[in-house]
């Protein structure tokens, strides 16, 4: 296994997959993860550190989005802290210049990306359009195995 935090998994090596490495105390998952694109998004909380007032703060809440084929990652520090909401995904019809047009969306996946700006970017519900590098043309696959059947 690769640790992708700090040096990304080539797919091609004989490590069997990767990990990420949440690099702050006491962080952990608090929501299902999505994969939309060729990334994985989820939700973090790190609780505040012991203290008189330690009830009156929800912790630190992030958003990663992490490529799947690599283990790189990026992060957001979402508004408000607390526990972030699972991310959801999907299609959505739009009209672009008077034809539909299916636009994908993602709601609170955060926008880790350099130059994220607006309230969305960092808003546990907000919603953006995420990347997708997949080529959108793909072939078809046939197999066939001979006598399979028989």
């Amino acid at each position: 296994m690769t640790d992708a935090t700090s040096t990304p998994y080539l797919p091609g090596t004989a490590d069997n997959g990767f990990f990420i490495t949440l690099g702050n105390p006491g962080e952990k998952g608090v929501n299902a993860p999505i994969t939309v694109g060729g990334y994985t998004y989820f939700g973090t909380n790190q609780p505040p550190l012991p203290s008189s007032l330690a009830c009156n703060t929800l912790g630190i809440a992030r958003g990663y989005q992490v490529k799947f084929l690599t283990g790189t990652s990026a992060n957001v520090v979402f508004d408000g802290g607390g526990l972030p909401p699972s991310p959801v995904a999907g299609l959505v019809n739009v009209n672009v210049n008077g034809s539909p047009r299916a636009v994908p969306f993602c709601l609170g996946c955060g926008n880790p990306g350099p130059g994220a700006t607006g309230p969305d970017a960092k808003s546990p519900l907000g919603g953006g359009k995420p990347p997708i590098p997949v080529p959108p043309i793909r072939k078809r696959v046939y197999w066939y195995v001979e006598k399979h059947d028989t």
